[in-house]
């Protein structure tokens, strides 16, 4: 009797604390695809780059964000995640602390 209740217990506990992680942990949601889509570009492929617009992907905080960029254009850097949110100054200044550069991902062929 006293093996079964503790066996119960275990059993519990285990499903308490893995509805407890489960649910402090963010879903990592890849939009990599739909950024692509979105900006009519295709995958980068090590193409060499002139004067194509390309968009470069970013990971910080175990999140998945997108700058737009050009090698002969002045551009404003916008920051965005897959919400097509810009982040805030404060966080732009953490972002470009922190964050780490995959790649560029795409760009749009002239």
């Amino acid at each position: 009797m006293c093996r079964t209740i503790s066996i119960v217990s275990f059993l519990l506990a285990s499903i308490m604390f893995s509805n407890c992680v489960s649910e402090n942990q963010e879903v990592f949601t890849d939009c990599v695809a739909e950024k692509l889509e979105q900006n009519d570009m295709i995958p980068y492929d090590g193409e060499i780059l002139d004067c194509e617009f390309f968009l470069t992907l970013h990971l910080y905080d175990n999140k998945q964000y997108f700058i737009l960029d050009n090698h002969c254009v002045d551009m404003i850097i916008y920051v965005i995640n897959c919400n097509n949110d810009t982040l805030s100054v404060t966080q732009e200044s953490n972002f470009f602390r922190e964050k780490e550069t995959v790649d560029i991902i795409g760009y749009k062929p002239i």
